[in-house]
């Protein structure tokens, strides 16, 4: 399997609050059971995955927010910044029946402008295969506290 990003994108309204995370996990091991990959995966550090929140700051008509998932982490050649080839993919979420179901966008140069956006902070902030840095023992201080995570929701199965 080639290295590469997802982003799935979701809408607030689809991760009730009070199971958000779990909520996120069932999306996540939805869309890798969807690619044929098994979730114990991201145990093993095989692939990583993070959330990016919605900007509380920027009103929003509909609240939406970003899972960024790294797959195939080993198979990457380099480490640092992520070249600006190096494949990404978007996905819609959608909550349907009790299940997530995953949607591409149908205008394909749209969906690369928006992939393109999304990487203006994407890239800098979520290193590849890994949390977001600057808050990782603020994020492990919560963990082992059973606080859950901090305001900035990132997540991972390392």
């Amino acid at each position: 399997m080639e290295a590469k990003r997802v982003i799935l994108y979701a809408k607030d309204h689809d991760f009730p609050d009070p199971s958000f995370f779990q909520d996120v996990d069932k999306c996540v091991n939805s869309f890798l059971s969807l690619k044929g990959l098994a979730y114990e995966e991201l145990a093993q550090g095989k692939h990583h995955y993070h959330i990016h929140p919605p900007n509380p700051d920027i009103p929003q008509r509909s609240p939406s927010f970003h899972i960024f998932i790294d797959l195939a982490i080993a198979n990457r050649s380099s480490s640092g910044a992520l070249e600006q080839d190096f494949p990404h993919e978007i996905y819609r979420v959608f909550l349907l029946d009790g299940g997530f179901k995953f949607g591409f966008h149908k205008d394909k140069r749209a969906a690369v402008n928006w992939i393109q956006k999304i990487r203006l902070f994407s890239d800098r902030t979520y290193p590849w295969g890994e949390g977001l840095k600057r808050n990782q023992s603020s994020i492990n201080d919560h963990e082992q506290s059973g606080e859950g995570h901090p305001d900035t929701m990132a997540a991972s199965m390392e």
